[in-house]
């Protein structure tokens, strides 16, 4: 499955072949106490949180627009 795919499986209660993992991002706050706590500067926070957890980033995570409106 793509990456659109399985979210948009997951989102129409689908059976994607695998959770997505998008946390969004933090706030300028959070990422500051962070860097306190041992993120390293100048390192993506997203690529060290998948790094620390043992996952894989998808290619595509970063370029969002699945191509469909969700709005009501």
């Amino acid at each position: 499955m793509t990456p659109r795919e399985r979210t948009i499986a997951t989102l129409t209660f689908g059976q994607p072949d695998r959770i997505p993992f998008s946390p969004g991002g933090p706030r300028e706050s959070t990422l500051a106490a962070w860097r306190t706590q041992g993120l390293p500067e100048g390192v993506s926070w997203f690529d060290y949180l998948c790094e620390q957890i043992g996952i894989q980033r998808e290619a595509s995570a970063t370029s969002g627009g699945l191509g469909v409106d969700f709005r009501m």
